[in-house]
């Protein structure tokens, strides 16, 4: 198949909504991620850098109001179908560079690798444990 038939089958199949994959679809994990934090030690990080915002238990309810609200981190239907990969990125890069609200910080840079998957891997409990 030439070059521009490729092309236009890829033109056409984006513009009929065929599911064609672009460069803005997100990328899946990387081989071999695996979240492996300590929920304790994210449990302080959570306290010290999210709870401003998704309050002390991760309901949503923060001293800082945003139009829209903070994630209610404790909504099973919410949180359950989210895989660790998700939770994980958007902790990492902030919640503008995933389509989220912009005022989710990137902690990427902030936090070291270790920090990032202890404060998922406490973020990941907070549904289950309700």
């Amino acid at each position: 198949m030439s070059k521009t038939k490729v092309l236009w089958l890829l033109v056409a199949g984006t513009a009929l909504g065929v599911g064609v994959a672009t460069a803005s679809s997100p990328p899946g994990p990387p081989a071999g991620f695996k979240l492996k934090g300590d929920p304790v030690a994210g449990k302080a990080l959570f306290s010290k850098h999210c709870a401003l915002c998704h309050g002390d238990s991760g309901n949503g309810r923060g001293l800082i109001k945003y139009d829209p609200p903070p994630r209610d981190l404790t909504d099973a239907k919410l949180m359950t179908p989210k895989s660790d990969w998700e939770v994980y990125r958007v902790v990492r890069d902030g919640g503008k560079a995933w389509g989220l609200a912009p005022a989710m910080l990137a902690f990427q840079g902030k936090l070291d690798e270790k920090a990032l998957q202890d404060v998922t891997t406490y973020v990941r409990s907070l549904a289950k444990a309700k």
